[in-house]
């Protein structure tokens, strides 16, 4: 929430770019079914990479997590299983060097075709799931192409100081056409696991009313769903307190294991500082953290550091690495937390300020903008 959390933009397109870089094409045929046969409730991948050598490792990731591989065979590969709903899956060589094949997986026979070095363009012949995917792919084509040429302006250093303006203002309306598109899809495709995916992307990024309206269009058997149920619980989470608001209090194991709340900190003001050990401006803020804390910890301020880390050894790593002396607490189940879904966390590093009373008076402070405003409230 993985989720790439350095970038708010990135995670708004990130869906949208995932579905516009696999051409999935329904009359895929060109594969050569091996002679296995398929039960009722199974599935069988037969998938052929033309140009890639044999015993290459093809990996499969299911719902963004590594689950198996196999090797590629005269230029064939096979995978088979069963899943109790429509599934995305992912297929790719090692750290992705070749691109990746993303395919909407249903219990039915499903055919790949690619070539070395363009997975992305993969045909695939899949089931509805996939076909509802194909007519997102085209809803979102336009945009991808001009988000693409942005990224290229980056990458070639083509963005200065004229132009960057400019280049904002497209990005933000990158960001306002995906969602209407997006949305729209949603509302014409109620009966899709695409559909709901979708919602389930974006269910910290758009309005929670939104949210509820499209969520309730949706027929009983897609609210039922895995998707279908993290979205009805999201919606049952208080909403996100703003500056002004009291903060929604938590309570998370600290590096011995103990349930340690917000509120426990008796403090004039607690700064409570989201972060992981992974995130690298997390890591590049740190020292900035420490010499505040230090500069100002006897007149009455702390901090509570909630790490995203889903591993402990890296997040107790990063904490004598960066010594970080408050109370530290980590929340296993990262960006997808409930915790994180409270806040609306799209990207870390990201902290509120609150005073002793449990008000929130400030949020994303950074650097020289946290020290200024304690200098304020201390004078």
């Amino acid at each position: 929430m993985n989720l790439k959390l350095s970038t708010p933009l990135y995670i708004i397109l990130i869906f949208c770019i995932l579905l516009a870089s696999c051409k999935n094409d329904q009359k895929a045929s060109s594969v050569e079914k091996a002679v296995s046969k398929r039960g009722v409730d199974e599935y069988i991948i037969y998938g052929t990479i033309k140009n890639m050598p044999d015993s290459t490792r093809i990996y499969r990731n299911v719902n963004n997590q590594p689950v198996d591989s196999t090797f590629l065979i005269k230029e064939k590969f096979e995978f088979r299983g069963s899943v109790e709903e429509p599934t995305n899956m992912v297929f790719h060589t090692r750290n992705f060097q070749d691109g990746y094949i993303f395919s909407w997986v249903e219990n039915q026979d499903i055919t790949i075709y690619a070539e070395k070095g363009k997975l992305q363009t993969a045909k695939v012949s899949a089931g509805k799931a996939q076909g509802e995917q194909q007519e997102l792919t085209k809803r979102t084509d336009s945009l991808d192409k001009v988000y693409r040429g942005i990224q290229l302006m980056y990458k070639m250093q083509k963005v200065n100081e004229k132009n960057q303006d400019s280049i904002r203002q497209q990005q933000e309306l990158i960001k306002e056409t995906s969602e209407k598109i997006m949305k729209t899809f949603i509302k014409d495709f109620s009966d899709s696991y695409v559909s709901i995916s979708l919602l389930d992307v974006y269910k910290a990024s758009w309005d929670k009313k939104d949210i509820a309206e499209l969520y309730a269009n949706f027929s009983d058997p897609i609210k039922a769903s895995t998707k279908g149920k993290l979205i009805n619980d999201y919606l049952t989470l208080p909403q996100k307190p703003e500056i002004g608001d009291t903060y929604v209090d938590f309570e998370l194991p600290n590096t011995d294991g103990n349930q340690v709340s917000i509120s426990d900190t008796k403090a004039n003001y607690t700064l409570v500082d989201f972060w992981a050990s992974w995130c690298a401006p997390c890591r590049k803020e740190n020292p900035f953290l420490v010499k505040t804390y230090m500069a100002y910890k006897n007149k009455g301020f702390e901090i509570v550091g909630v790490s995203l880390d889903k591993k402990k050894s890296n997040w107790i790593q990063a904490i004598d690495k960066d010594q970080l002396p408050w109370v530290n607490l980590r929340d296993p189940e990262g960006e997808k937390s409930r915790t994180a879904l409270i806040y609306k966390i799209q990207s870390i590093p990201y902290n509120f300020l609150i005073d002793n009373k449990g008000t929130i008076i400030a949020e994303n402070l950074r650097g020289p903008q946290l020290e200024n405003k304690l200098k304020e409230l201390f004078k």
